[in-house]
């Protein structure tokens, strides 16, 4: 009897201790997950403030260009143009040189488009879709007028 009255207690203190083990496994892992969703819904909280503001940002842009649409929509409607063809050439592949007898040369560097081009398709094959990789292109544009010179 003596062995089988060992077996019990060591039975008994193996049955506290890893009760003991999984209360200890549970206070550590409570307090990370409640850490992790106040976590989540503080940047959920502060995406929404962000695109809030955006948003009502680019309302109060729309009406005040409504209101100088209404004063003037003719230098509003050219001004609307100028901005964006100003956004589409600064991510051209173009140079352009403003002559002083007014003949634009316009330089097109197909080659060097047809090599990016390329390179794009490798690293997309290589990389993945996310790459992150932000690649800019540049406009060069010499003798030309300054934003404020219009």
């Amino acid at each position: 009897m003596i062995p089988s009255q060992r077996d019990a207690n060591k039975a008994q203190a193996d049955k506290e201790r890893l009760i003991l083990a999984a209360e200890a496994y549970s206070n550590g892992l409570l307090p990370a997950a409640q850490g992790t969703a106040a976590r989540m819904q503080q940047d959920a909280q502060a995406y929404k403030a962000q695109v809030t503001a955006v948003a009502e940002g680019q309302a109060s842009r729309f009406s005040q260009l409504e209101g100088a649409y209404a004063q003037a929509p003719e230098v509003t409607r050219r001004r609307l143009y100028m901005d964006a063809i100003e956004t589409v050439l600064a991510r051209a592949h173009k140079v352009i040189i403003d002559g002083h007898a007014g003949n634009n040369l316009v330089y097109l560097p197909i080659d060097k488009l047809l090599e990016k081009s390329v390179n794009r398709e490798q690293e997309s094959g290589t990389e993945g879709a996310g790459s992150g990789k932000d690649s800019t292109d540049q406009v060069t544009v010499e003798g030309s007028r300054s934003r404020g010179e219009r």
